[in-house]
């Protein structure tokens, strides 16, 4: 029970605090739209944004029905959907024309290989994930998992999201599937990457007039998984093929971000 009544009294002051920034113009953050990819870092960022607006500002996707999100927040009126100042969680990206127009548009990208290997070990150690039992019941390996193409989410995940293309009409023209993606990106003011993440929060905390550190300690970690150095030649193989529109867009951004440092 004490553990229970200290969350719930650090919202509460967490809310507090929230509200007292808020109501102040010159502590107040810039609106932000965050588009949250899977296994990209997500669920750490999100909870370091939320401490900078009021519950009241934010309009936060449902994880597991995010569409149902996105047609409830189309539904609202203009005057309440620019009313949020936090828009965040999967599929936010296809909020970019609906939100208020001064919002910082952001996004966050995991090396593709090193994002399908997290996203594996998390379905493992997630009772709630909903391939979590044919995972453990059939014994699934990694290879298995890519191969099987049990989610949307393992093949070609950035290319198809940033893109919008159908995953038909991205396997008939690859390079222009590829071109696509990295246009979509553009839109947004910034894109970070999971392995600079430091990097990326000092760059948002400018931009947006974001107060708070950001903290050392990640959230929804995935736990007790091999690294991809350690992955046979194989199952990489196997994940490389299944994503290689994806490392071209990854390869691209990084070679831009290298560019312009």
């Amino acid at each position: 029970m004490l553990p229970r009544l200290q969350r719930l009294s650090g919202r509460i002051f967490d809310e507090l605090c929230a509200e007292l920034a808020y109501a102040r113009p010159a502590r107040r953050p810039r609106r932000i739209l965050f588009d949250h990819v899977p296994k990209c870092a997500g669920q750490s960022l999100n909870a370091y944004l939320r401490r900078h607006f009021p519950g009241r500002k934010i309009f936060h996707m449902q994880g597991s029905a995010p569409a149902a999100s996105v047609a409830q927040f189309r539904q609202l009126p203009e005057s309440k959907r620019h009313s949020f100042a936090l828009v965040s969680g999967h599929l936010a990206g296809q909020l970019l024309d609906e939100v208020h127009p001064d919002s910082c548009k952001i996004t966050v990208l995991r090396e593709p290989v090193d994002r399908i290997v997290s996203h594996y070990y998390f379905v493992k150690r997630t009772q709630s994930h909903y391939l979590h039992e044919k995972v453990l019941r059939e014994g699934l390996s990694l290879r298995d998992y890519v191969e099987q193409a049990l989610s949307h989410e393992l093949s070609n995940h950035y290319t198809l999201h940033f893109s919008g293309l159908s995953r038909e009409d991205a396997a008939r023209d690859p390079d222009a599937a590829v071109e696509q993606a990295l246009q979509g990106l553009r839109r947004y003011h910034l894109v970070g990457f999971q392995d600079d993440m430091a990097g990326f929060v000092a760059q948002l905390r400018r931009s947006a007039n974001l107060r708070l550190p950001f903290p050392e300690q990640k959230v929804n970690v995935t736990q007790d998984r091999r690294s991809v150095r350690e992955l046979d030649p194989a199952t990489r193989a196997v994940i490389e093929r299944a994503n290689a529109l994806d490392l071209r867009v990854y390869h691209d951004l990084m070679k831009n971000k290298m560019a312009s440092a």
